[in-house]
């Protein structure tokens, strides 16, 4: 397993990237690992949406539910990371926008 993190301002604290190999056994999948971190934590935590463009995440908050999130990173180096609206509330970031994606659809 390797972990590495950084501190990041805005809307987002911390950027955690964790990547464990294939091989190990019952690894959870990243939206599992999401909202165990999320619960621990008593945080939002976001992780990425693959499928869909850069900007899409996915929030899990600390009750356990999930939710589509846009997040937007700094231009620059230092700058502040912006989620501009998640598609239902998401306990903990209380002053986000709530819209639906029509990307998501």
């Amino acid at each position: 397993m390797i972990c590495e993190f950084r501190p990041t301002s805005g809307d987002t604290c911390l950027m955690l990237d964790i990547s464990v190999v294939d091989s190990v056994q019952g690894r959870p999948t990243e939206p599992e690992f999401a909202i165990l971190l999320a619960a621990r934590l008593q945080l939002p935590v976001l992780f990425p949406d693959p499928c869909i463009d850069p900007s899409a995440y996915w929030v899990a908050d600390p009750l356990g539910k999930t939710a589509r999130a846009r997040l937007y990173a700094p231009d620059e180096e230092g700058g502040d990371y912006v989620i501009d609206a998640v598609d239902a509330p998401v306990s903990g970031l209380p002053g986000i926008p709530v819209k639906n994606f029509e990307e998501a659809v």
